[in-house]
């Protein structure tokens, strides 16, 4: 069984947006590095900006960026499509 990963239930922050993506998303086979996640805050910074201003959840706008940039979700947070996504 896999280990649960960041559900990113908490107030959204730049820091817990990075730690769901890292853990809930691969791409082209492989897990986020800290350089891939570096352009995507950077290239997301205002959807990541206005999330923390609205008080929404991290998984709000890791989700968001993840379908706009087409990640792949290996994450374990609910184990069910749309569940702690």
């Amino acid at each position: 069984m896999k280990e649960k990963t960041y559900d990113g239930r908490e107030n959204a922050s730049v820091e817990r947006v990075v730690r769901y993506l890292r853990e809930n998303f691969y791409e082209n086979g492989a897990p986020l590095g800290d350089e891939r996640l570096l352009d995507l805050v950077i290239r997301q910074n205002a959807l990541i900006r206005t999330a923390i201003i609205m008080g929404s959840f991290a998984y709000y706008p890791g989700d968001q960026i993840a379908d706009a940039e087409s990640l792949l979700y290996c994450g374990s947070a609910g184990d069910e499509e749309g569940e702690g996504r």
